[in-house]
């Protein structure tokens, strides 16, 4: 069985202290993220290469979406919940004014899409999603910031690709104060893989993060809370289940499982789920066809 997929996957819960608060993560993780986990895209997009907006209108595939050799880069906004997302918007200051504007209303999902472009000049591999989504229906302001990328040759990221993605993730995790946080590459829903196999929802489970774990991965952040009730930095340290344990400003514990999520094997998987199963969310476990990929310990049956 092949775990994992292509597709690596960053992702860091924050609790909002005001509107203007979510605002300013939000912008700073849709201004930075492709600098911290993908920076050859990012020189691409400072270069400022010309993109042609007509290839949206054009619907038959045929019309370039810019310079080969180039990207593309869009925004997309959804006001709410039951609205839907609007038309994308091309990257330009332009763009970039009109979602800050948007910020300020605390959208339900603000989408930025950068694709790079093959000799021919139209959308290739590597596409990266960056996304900021809030949960509604609850009365704190809790933001979800993620990244998704595959990889633009190959069929996995790179050991040092993935070293930079948790690295990253380390340092936005200990500039907002993250309630949670992953980087995996078995995460293809809105749900952690644990939340899949379990049939929860992150409605429920985000507003909760302080009191229960939503899952593990190669990488997983935990609340300080959760790490108290596991014993402190010092006894996860000496469980053996971790490369890597470190406490975040704020009280948050990074713990990555091993040098690489290339080592996270179904040994490395146990071992962490063993530590953390005190504090995980509770439910029956389910296989999910099309979804055996999922990093996790299933009971036997």
């Amino acid at each position: 069985m092949t775990l994992g997929s292509n597709s690596l996957s960053a992702e860091l819960v924050i609790r909002a202290k005001s509107d203007r608060h979510y605002a300013d993560v939000a912008s700073d993780w849709l201004a930075g993220a492709l600098a911290d986990f993908v920076p050859d895209l990012e020189s691409l997009l400072a270069r400022g290469l010309q993109m042609n907006p007509a290839a949206l209108a054009d619907g038959t595939g045929r019309t370039p979406s810019g310079e080969p050799g180039g990207l593309w880069a869009q925004f997309r906004v959804k006001p709410a919940h039951a609205r839907p997302f609007s038309a994308a918007m091309p990257y330009s200051e332009k763009s970039l004014r009109a979602v800050a504007r948007a910020l300020q209303r605390r959208p339900h999902i603000v989408e930025h899409i950068v694709t790079p472009l093959d000799e021919r000049g139209f959308p290739g591999k590597g596409t990266v999603w960056i996304t900021v989504s809030a949960i509604e229906g609850v009365a704190d302001t809790w933001v979800k910031l993620k990244t998704e990328a595959v990889p633009v040759t190959g069929s996995r990221h790179s050991p040092d690709a993935q070293r930079r993605w948790a690295e990253a993730l380390k340092r936005r995790a200990a500039i907002n104060g993250a309630c949670y946080g992953h980087v995996t590459d078995d995460c293809l829903t809105d749900e952690t893989p644990l939340e899949t196999a379990l049939g929860a929802v992150d409605v429920v489970t985000v507003p909760r993060c302080d009191l229960e774990l939503r899952g593990y991965s190669w990488v997983t952040v935990c609340a300080g809370a959760l790490g108290a009730r596991l014993g402190g930095l010092g006894a996860l340290m000496t469980t053996g289940a971790f490369d890597e344990v470190e406490e975040l400003p704020g009280g948050a514990l990074f713990l990555r499982a091993t040098p690489t999520l290339d080592d996270y094997d179904e040994a490395a998987i146990e071992r962490v789920f063993a530590v953390l199963e005190p504090v995980l969310i509770k439910g029956e476990m389910r296989r999910v066809f099309g979804m055996e990929h999922l990093r996790l310990h299933f009971p036997s049956a």
